[in-house]
């Protein structure tokens, strides 16, 4: 047995508290989700829960959430830079600042490690972008399913998207986004986009 395996069962293992009630924590209620998600192929639910979820524990990107929560940007400012975002025909100060930070390197680094993993990018507790491997249609992604039902208002979660072709990558992606949590609380959420014809 592994050391990836004996993580694996240790965060599936629940917690008896002293009254004796059984408790299930955050990460274990996320990957039980994960296993009993009838989207997910096995191969592809494998490689996310044995590969990816390392990312959700990386100290670099857990710092740059709580930096940019630490912000408390406006919403009325971050629609702004999302639209900007959206319009720009070339790179902005903006769009590279958040290409080129800290957070972005550490997801670039992963992906050139992990050949199916064509995309994936971190989001703060309201749905903007942290860091990314590659330019994303949107700043913001509060509005979407992925963000929403992985931050899940604080509760933490799992949103598994519809496998779509993507014409940029020329490949069939499956985006699956889980929470980021520090010290017990949800901090965020991070998206990953598979490449399924590898599996």
């Amino acid at each position: 047995m592994g050391l990836r395996t004996v993580f694996i069962l240790l965060i599936l293992s629940p917690t008896l508290r002293a009254d004796g009630i059984v408790t299930i924590n955050l990460p274990d209620r996320i990957i039980s989700t994960l296993a009993a998600d009838p989207k997910i192929q096995p191969e592809v639910r494998r490689y996310v829960i044995d590969e990816l979820m390392d990312l959700t524990v990386d100290p670099t990107i857990i710092s740059a959430i709580i930096k940019q929560n630490r912000e408390k940007i406006p919403m009325e400012r971050i629609l702004r830079l999302d639209q900007a975002w959206k319009d720009a025909e070339d790179e902005t100060p903006h769009i590279r600042e958040v290409l080129h930070n800290a957070c972005s390197k550490t997801l670039k680094s992963f992906v050139r490690r992990h050949a199916a993993l064509m995309e994936v990018f971190v989001m703060d507790n309201q749905g903007a972008n942290v860091g990314q491997n590659t330019l994303t249609q949107d700043f913001w992604q509060g509005d979407e399913p992925k963000w929403i039902e992985s931050f899940n208002g604080g509760k933490g979660g799992v949103h598994t998207g519809s496998i779509r072709f993507d014409d940029s990558a020329n490949q069939p992606l499956q985006q699956i986004s889980v929470p980021i949590q520090h010290r017990g609380k949800v901090i965020g959420a991070i998206c990953f986009g598979i490449n399924v014809r590898m599996f």
